[in-house]
């Protein structure tokens, strides 16, 4: 059941840019976390305003859910997803660059009766600056795998 709300959820917020279905899948006491950003996502109004910043810097953004698991007895699902838009509005301070941006990012949420209480992300925020042209090409390292 989470996985068919997380897709819908991602559906029809994101790639229909529909605002007003934050509320129907958003609960009230949300929590979302992302360590590329301090600021945690809180409530429906947090949602929204997130959901803005996004849309706005992004205005087509769509995300692809590629991987997606439900763990059997719980209400958490867990899903790997790519976005992809072109950065034609403000977005985090940084005027329009006309880029093309695709990234990466996890997702862990916890969706108990249809609603989004809480979501744990990690998402590929080195790698959006680098498309944008904020920051150079870092040097290239080894990954880590534990």
């Amino acid at each position: 059941m989470s996985k068919a709300v997380f897709t819908a959820a991602f559906e029809q917020i994101w790639n229909n840019k529909d605002a007003s279905a934050i509320e129907r899948f958003i609960a009230p006491d949300f929590q979302g976390h992302d360590p590329a950003d301090p600021e945690v996502i809180s409530g429906i109004e947090g949602y929204k305003r997130h959901f803005e910043t996004l849309t706005t810097g992004f205005p087509d953004l769509h995300i692809t859910i590629e991987d997606l698991v439900e763990e059997a007895d719980r209400d958490r699902v867990a899903a790997r997803w790519f976005v992809e838009g072109t950065h034609t509005g403000e977005w985090a301070g940084i005027p329009p660059t006309g880029s093309r941006i695709h990234m990466a990012g996890i997702s862990i949420a916890l969706i108990p009766l249809r609603q989004f209480v809480e979501e744990r992300s990690n998402t590929d925020a080195l790698g959006l600056l680098k498309q944008l042209g904020i920051i150079p090409e870092p040097p290239k390292v080894p990954a880590l795998f534990f």
